[in-house]
């Protein structure tokens, strides 16, 4: 097990970024950052993240941001643990720990969340630890919003395994039509520039959106197939920005028992 070697980050950690942002973008300070021969994660203080390629700067896998979205829904409301934590969520330790690893922690409606971003070669590892803290069986569901781009691509094209690319919006449930286990998001509809998640822990549901939407929901999301989130030509939000959403779902939480979710992101 690693040791933690830093507390709580809430200070500038090692570097500032000069990204391009969008006016959507919530703002956010970078207090760290994991980094190997492959990918370059920088974090967020509330808990967010942005990914590139450390041996080429300019290839982003995400927007270059703080806007991807994590969201928890209990019996009793939906809450936004970032950006912009909704009321009653208390970030309770924010630690880097030893090697290229980061976790985050927070306690809402007698629930602890706990987000562990993990580096190993070319894949990000984001794995979820809930815990119930009352003191009878309970149920949650979990929602990530990863805010994808290709390089200077916003709108990157969504390539779903079994069902190919996707420009417009779509949903996919289980049981029913998710029956994959990756999806990536590519430069354009014919490029070969690719980044891949890996759904380690199967999720209930998956959306590919428009983000400019999205974004605006904190945890349930009507997709519609006639929205498109990347147009021919276009690069930049807000023609072209794309997403893709995942559920877990958290079912009979037994008090002081850790359940776990677990999906990798990164380049083949």
């Amino acid at each position: 097990m690693p040791l933690v070697v830093a507390a709580i980050l809430m200070c500038t950690f090692l570097c500032q970024s000069a990204s391009p942002t969008t006016s959507a973008e919530p703002s956010a300070q970078i207090v760290g950052t994991l980094a190997n021969d492959y990918l370059t994660v920088d974090l967020y203080a509330e808990g967010g993240f942005r990914a590139r390629l450390s041996y080429d700067p300019a290839i982003w896998i995400t927007f270059p941001g703080n806007t991807g979205i994590l969201s928890l829904k209990t019996r009793q409301a939906e809450y936004r643990l970032y950006p912009d934590p909704t009321k009653g969520v208390t970030v309770t330790s924010h630690l880097r720990l030893a090697g290229n690893e980061d976790e985050i922690t927070w306690v809402v409606d007698r629930l602890q969340v706990a987000q562990r971003l993990r580096l190993v070669a070319e894949s990000l590892y984001i794995i979820f630890e809930i815990t119930s803290l009352g003191s009878a069986d309970t149920s949650a569901r979990l929602r990530l919003l990863i805010d994808t781009q290709l390089v200077w691509n916003d709108g990157a094209p969504i390539f779903v395994e079994g069902y190919g690319t996707f420009t417009h919006e779509a949903f996919f449930t289980f049981p029913g039509n998710l029956t994959f286990t990756r999806w990536w998001a590519c430069e354009g509809p014919e490029d070969n520039i690719i980044s891949v998640c890996h759904l380690l822990t199967r999720p209930y549901q998956v959306a590919v959106a428009y983000w400019g939407t999205a974004r605006n929901t904190i945890f349930e999301y009507q997709t519609s197939p006639s929205r498109p989130f990347f147009r021919t030509g276009h690069m930049k939000s807000p023609e072209s920005d794309s997403c893709v959403l995942m559920y877990f779902s958290l079912e009979r939480l037994q008090p002081r028992i850790r359940q776990k979710i677990t999906i990798t992101y990164g380049v083949p």
